[in-house]
């Protein structure tokens, strides 16, 4: 298909499926944003009709910001003009007054745009449609399955052996001795995988008809015996061979339950002749010797093959129960994975009753369906978007590059990608490269033009032009611009090549790290400059690129040696982390004080400063005196833990034992002090939600440690390792986390290794476009064959990420690691295979050869200017900064000595545990706390009706430290609080009010724009429970969340809880505590919120008539009899309202 360049501004929106390609550097995210604004303006299409689906949740974040931006630019490009956006505006057969229109009705509904995630918007519409999906209400979400597949694999392992003797137990154990090594073999198989071998007989029928083949193959082995034994004794065949028939024979006899199928091989039909030694007969002997020993060698390979075929038949047993317990088990807990939201989805539309009922609804909600990064979609998301999309009534654009499709291991396919290309009507490429130099552009163009360069015929490379210009930034030395593409070229001191022996890989690791190591100290401290801002280079300008964390972890070690900072941008969960376990063998120590094992093996660990070195601790534990010191420590730890919980214990124990100060000594102290927190947060965390014991929360940790090391990544956000600084450092990351980012210098030090295949027992490819993977079927062979030819196309695909990273100039680095008979067939090695390749274009390319080398003795010392070491408060002064996103609790504070950033408690008053309180609740913001977070969570009709709230309200109490002698008073205070009337009318209650007429903790932005508070005392002047306010000019916004909005009888209410302790609840003293926390100015702007959000959204808004008015609810005060106690109720004057929303007005 002819691909033509797409103009985001120019080119035609056409219906149907259409195709853009957007290489990297093209500016996608800025087309996304583009083509959004144009459906808005040109088709009038709500921005909730819009769909955009996006690869994570921060790139959702990033488009509707983006989104936002580009509305409010044509906006202002409307009124003001002088750009392009404004010259697309100008020519469209749209008046002005209309396009305004348009753009201010989504920018006002960008709230509501529909921008998700895959597993978003697949959650969102089984959610919403529930019953046209056949699926479950309101079914939980989990993001880890490590639990669920480990109990399934283990209940498996115990039904398929422990019935059965030891013999069959040992055929069936023979490759894999545990569940764990069963479980690892298969693990990472897709629902929508195909698995070969496709039929097989049962485990049942092969060890039946395994044990006959036992028998003959041993008379077999017994009539051969003399003959092989004198052939070991005279050396005919290779060292070990007599070993092995002699624990062949004792298996055969029943002496023995144990054997390796391997041990059978010398005596198959292939494997006798490489068995024989060489060196006594020669090849064309061979046969010859074979034919003499009259061994009956299909016998054996018929016994080999059916004993593989036990444990071969095992894996695809358990493939298919996993597939199909671990969905009854989400089932039966009402839970989805994120996968599972898909495969649900998926099934729902291939269903036959509801789906085309699903599919209609979903046509007519969305218009448009814009879907980003779909190179890295799979064949149930493709089916999902054509099924719900590709009619012509819709417009569905798929947006991706699949030259940068290397997501394989999480199930992306890049064949779906290309099923999608032959589907669309259309297919468009991003022309130009906006992040690199123009020489770079150029040489990038350069790498790839030649046939095939992704080994894949129906994936071809177009050339983009750059759109910067030299002068918009380059590298220079000495005044002189460097070619932006370095090839480095490792030699070996013996030969060209590297013989690929054991240890090769890691030798040639360790002599490129010091290589880049050496050429970053000489970027640093030699005269290279980035022009034109002239400034010299920063380790934050430069990334190395490496394939898996171990490589990252080695090259942060040499960095920290030669002194330069680095971070490491890693996908890790921390709980694989050495700070993970040696925090486990601490809180194991605290959580049993009396245990001496424990404790002493706590304090081996380096976090103590008292214990300096093994002497130190030898002394110690030798002393009784001095271990019981040490005993009473922990134990004091162990009685802070269970009153105070586990953070503040913690922090208590780093102070007293100096941890900080120990680890700050080390090279990792950022690491490790950064892993630390990050894993406190999460078990403090664990230990308020699930309420758990010092010992319940020891256990969590260790099943977190054990999971995060069963999986070798993160599914879980929380849990991944954070960058341990923000500060001027070398990024360190993975070459597949490297997508979508950016650097100015970038190191490619891995591409000269090819990727290896998961194990050698499977075999994962493409049959007819079919993901398919192979267990070890008669095929296995082929099939491996193919996997290779797989990942060798997407090692070419990795090779095209790693080097459009860079802006300025990028590394190649090449070693020709290869062995006597197999080249090297990494995706550079066409590259490196020609001396000069890339001479004809001297600046774009150098190329540097060099050898091995000893270790860099630079040091660097970077240039500390003199003002960064200046104090910086923690707030900041709303009297003395112009600008600020505040609350309202910061500009109520212009009268105190300091203000805020944040906002204050909601009952803004001091803890206090001295009675006589109503109903025996404490003072202070953790009863408001625990009250609003209840009266959030529950249905206020459930509440009057006395629904249990006692899991929530418990949870809520532990986590804001709330306790009370007689819980259940907080049931019967909400019990009052929802049937108190608001007003005269008794109808008018929280527990008559519908779901559809109440909004709760509705958020809000408010903009001040050089506001001066004089302006806002002078309106609200004998207002009674309004203070006025500092003199001082603010411009920025104020933001914050009203507890609720409720409609009743065709007029609006604002609607506060307040938990405040008085001393009654009468009118005059309700006053004075309103005036007293200035609430009087609090519900002034909530009202300016409201009066602007109904007249934007609601017909024929009158302030008179619509505007019910103002209820704060002290709780404490509210009679479920008695209308309107415990209620300071207002109507705002009209006048004075629109006065104050004139003010805050654009």
């Amino acid at each position: 298909m002819k691909k033509n360049c797409f103009d985001a501004l120019k080119t035609s929106l056409i219906n149907g499926v259409n195709l853009i390609e957007a290489s990297a550097g093209t500016g996608k995210t800025y087309t996304l944003a583009m083509l959004v604004l144009r459906f808005v303006v040109e088709q009038n299409f709500p921005i909730e009709k819009i769909l955009v689906v996006t690869f994570t949740t921060a790139a959702t974040e990033e488009l509707k910001e983006r989104v936002r931006l580009r509305l409010a630019d044509a906006k202002q490009a409307l009124k003001h003009g002088g750009n392009e956006l404004f010259d697309w505006l100008d020519a469209l057969p749209i008046e002005n007054s209309e396009i305004e229109n348009r753009l201010q009705t989504a920018l006002l509904s960008i709230d509501q745009a529909s921008i998700f995630t895959i597993h978003s918007f697949c959650q969102k519409v089984l959610r919403e449609h529930a019953l046209e999906s056949g699926q479950l209400f309101n079914a939980e979400l989990t993001n880890d399955l490590v639990q669920i597949t480990q109990s399934c694999a283990d209940d498996f392992w115990r039904k398929q052996l422990y019935q059965r003797s030891a013999e069959d137990a040992a055929i069936l154990t023979a490759d894999y001795k545990t569940p764990d090594e069963l479980l690892q073999s298969v693990k990472n198989i897709g629902h929508h995988v195909k698995i070969y071998p496709t039929q097989m007989e049962t485990v049942d029928d092969l060890l039946a008809k395994l044990k006959p083949l036992i028998k003959i193959a041993l008379i077999e082995l017994n009539r051969c015996t003399a003959q092989l034994q004198q052939a070991f004794s005279e050396g005919k065949f290779k060292k070990d061979i007599d070993k092995h028939f002699v624990a062949v024979l004792v298996w055969l006899n029943g002496e023995s339950t144990q054997i390796q199928i391997k041990l059978l091989d010398f005596l198959t039909s292939d494997g006798i002749f490489d068995a024989i030694n060489g060196t006594k007969i020669r090849k064309p002997k061979q046969a010859e010797f074979v034919s003499e020993l009259a061994l009956n060698t299909t016998i054996f390979d018929n016994l080999k093959t059916t004993f593989g075929n036990c444990g071969l038949m095992l894996r695809c047993q358990l493939v298919e129960t996993l597939r199909r317990e671990i969905d009854q088990c989400l089932l039966q807990r009402n839970a989805l994975t994120f996968d599972h939201l898909i495969i649900r989805l998926d099934e729902a539309l291939r269903g036959e009753n509801k789906s085309e009922q699903l599919v209609q609804e979903l046509r007519e909600r969305f218009s448009v369906a814009l879907i980003d990064e779909f190179q890295d979609t799979d064949d149930s998301q493709w089916f999902i978007f054509k099924t719900l999309f590709s009619a012509e009534s819709q417009f569905l654009y798929l947006i991706g590059d699949p030259k940068q499709a290397i997501y394989k291991f999480r199930g992306a396919d890049i064949y779906s990608y290309l099923s999608a290309k032959h589907t669309a009507k259309t297919a468009f490429t991003l022309a130009q490269n906006w992040r690199s130099h123009p020489n770079l552009v150029k040489a990038v163009n350069y790498l790839f033009q030649r046939e095939n360069p992704f080994l894949i015929e129906e994936l071809e490379f177009n050339d983009v032009a750059a759109a910067n210009l030299h002068e918009n930034g380059a590298i220079y030395f000495e005044n002189n611009p460097l070619p932006p593409l370095m090839l480095w070229d490792l030699k070996s001191n013996s030969d060209h090549s590297w013989q690929n022996s054991s240890g090769t890989n890691k030798n040639v690791e360790n002599i490129l790290c010091h290589a880049v190591v050496e050429e970053i100290l000489n970027l640093l401290q030699d005269d290279y400059s980035l022009q034109p801002q002239n400034r010299r280079l920063k380790p934050k300008d430069i990334a190395i690129l490496v394939r898996k964390n171990k490589q990252a972890k080695a090259f942060q070690s040499a960095l920290r040696d030669a002194g330069i900072p680095s971070v490491l941008n890693s996908t890790e969960s921390v709980f694989m982390s050495a700070e993970a376990k040696d925090l486990h063998t601490i809180l194991k120590a605290v959580a049993n004080p009396t245990d001496i094992e424990a404790l002493k093996h706590a304090m081996t660990l380096d976090w103590f400063a008292s214990i300096s070195n093994g002497k130190a601790f030898y002394k110690i534990i030798n002393d009784e005196n001095a271990l019981d010191l040490w005993l009473a420590k922990f134990l004091s730890y162990h009685e802070q833990w269970q009153k105070i919980g586990l953070m503040a214990m913690m922090h208590t124990f780093l102070a007293n034992e100096n941890v900080t100060q120990k680890l700050a000594k080390t090279h990792l102290a950022e690491r490790q002090l950064t892993n630390i927190y990050h894993i406190l947060e999460l078990l403090q965390e664990a230990a308020l939600d699930e309420h758990l014991s010092p010992q319940k929360t020891l256990d969590w940790l260790q099943i977190s440690i054990t999971s995060a090391l069963a999986k070798k990544s993160c599914g879980n956000d929380a849990q991944q390792l954070r960058l341990e600084s923000d500060a001027d450092a070398v990024n360190i990351v993975t070459m597949h986390r490297s997508k979508g980012l950016e650097y100015p210098i970038v190191f490619c030090m891995s591409l000269w290794m090819p990727s290896e295949l998961w194990g050698k027992d499977r075999a994962e490819c493409h049959i007819n476009h079919e993901m398919c993977i192979d267990l070890g079927s008669d095929n296995f062979e082929f099939h491996r064959k193919l996997a290779l030819e797989e990942q060798r196309a997407e090692d070419a695909r990795m090779f095209y990420v790693a080097v459009t990273r860079a802006k300025y100039r990028c590394y190649l680095a090449w070693a020709d690691v290869r062995t006597k008979d197999k080249s090297n067939n990494s995706a550079i090695a066409d590259i490196f295979s020609t001396e000069s390749f890339g001479a004809d274009l001297p600046d774009c390319f150098e190329r540097k050869i060099f050898y091995e080398r000893d270790k860099p003795t630079g040091h660097y010392s970077p240039e500390i200017k003199k003002d960064i070491f200046h104090h910086q408060t923690r707030h900041r002064d709303l009297r003395f900064s112009p600008w600020q996103m505040s609350s309202y609790t910061a500009l109520s504070a212009l009268s105190r000595i300091s203000t805020p950033d944040l906002p204050e408690d909601k009952a803004q008053e001091p803890f206090e545990n001295s009675p006589p309180i109503p109903l025996d609740l404490p003072r202070g913001a953790h009863t408001g706390n625990v009250l609003h977070d209840l009266l959030e969570v529950f249905d206020f009709d459930s509440l009057a009706n006395g629904v249990d709230i006692s899991t929530a309200r418990d949870k809520a109490c532990l986590r804001y430290g709330l306790k009370v002698a007689r819980p259940e008073i907080i049931g019967e205070l909400l019990q009052s609080v929802v049937q108190t009337p608001l007003s005269n009318d008794v109808n008018f209650c929280l527990m008559n009010l519908p779901e559809s007429a109440i909004l709760k903790e509705m958020p809000f932005y408010l903009a001040t724009k050089k506001i001066n508070t004089n302006e806002i005392n002078r309106i609200l002047a004998n207002e009674p429970s309004f203070q006025s306010l500092d003199s001082k000019t603010i411009n920025g916004y104020l933001t914050g969340f009203i507890d609720l909005i409720c409609e009743y009888e065709n007029q609006f209410y604002i609607i506060d809880y307040k938990s405040n302790y008085l001393p009654d609840y009468s009118r005059a003293t309700m006053l004075e505590g309103m005036r007293e926390h200035n609430y009087g100015l609090q519900y002034w702007l909530y009202c300016v919120v409201l009066h602007r959000y109904l007249e934007n959204r609601l017909p024929n808004y009158n302030i008179e008539t619509h505007f019910g008015g103002v209820r704060y609810l002290f709780l404490r005060g509210m009679e479920m009899n008695v209308a309107l106690s415990g209620i300071f109720e207002t109507k705002p004057a009209s006048d004075k309202l629109i006065a104050l929303a004139n003010l805050f007005s654009d």
